[in-house]
């Protein structure tokens, strides 16, 4: 790996994704690797890095950084914060290096999850639909949207009763065939500031320690 992000770095510094037709290197690696979203950035960024801190490539050969804290540590790191910053960064896991860059970037106002829940008598209409002005009577309406009790359409999960713990939650994923199947959520801890995460609600960093422990 870091024989392949030196000369990813090298070979973004001449730019040769562009003589071989790409319009960048994020492109270049989801079309000529193959890889997904999130393995392509972490490529990109911790490449990126290298041409900043040419001298990270000894920390990443000795296993003191690996491919995600590298993309990490690529959105704090500055030449008059290097003393401080990158000791921080060295040996840990990608969950705790997302902590530091929580807490040196906190997040003031962070995205917020809607949960959509089944109520009984009433279609489901996702958020784009509405958006156009749908509304649930024209989906019952139409010959395209069959009554729910049509063996042909798949039937939906009962939602869950007040209280349910989390695994019981589901949320459902719309098509626009008109298709609702419900989803299990991951259960996911999102750091979004020094003391502060993210579960479906924010909790201290000392809340997460806690959950660590108890799971």
């Amino acid at each position: 790996m870091a024989d392949f992000l030196v000369a990813l770095a090298d070979f973004d510094l001449c730019r040769g994704w562009e003589a071989l037709g790409h319009a960048n290197l994020f492109a270049f690696i989801r079309s000529e690797l193959g890889l997904s979203p999130a393995p392509t950035y972490w490529r990109q960024e911790a490449a990126r890095l290298l041409q900043r801190f040419p001298d990270l490539e000894g920390p990443l050969r000795h296993g003191k950084l690996c491919l995600t804290t590298m993309a990490e540590l690529a959105k704090v790191l500055t030449a008059e914060n290097r003393e401080a910053v990158l000791p921080r960064f060295l040996g840990i896991s990608t969950r705790e290096a997302k902590e530091i860059v929580a807490e040196l970037q906190p997040r003031e106002a962070p995205a917020t999850r809607t949960m959509v829940t089944r109520v009984p008598g009433v279609a489901l209409v996702s958020t784009a639909a509405a958006a156009c002005g749908s509304v649930a009577a024209t989906l019952e309406a139409s010959p395209r949207h069959p009554p729910q009790t049509d063996i042909s359409q798949p039937a939906l999960s009962p939602p869950a009763p007040t209280g349910a713990p989390p695994s019981q939650l589901w949320a459902p994923k719309v098509d626009f065939g008109g298709v609702v199947a419900p989803v299990a959520r991951r259960d996911e801890i999102e750091p979004l500031s020094a003391d502060r995460s993210r579960i479906h609600v924010n909790v201290s960093r000392h809340f997460t320690r806690k959950l660590e422990a108890a799971r």
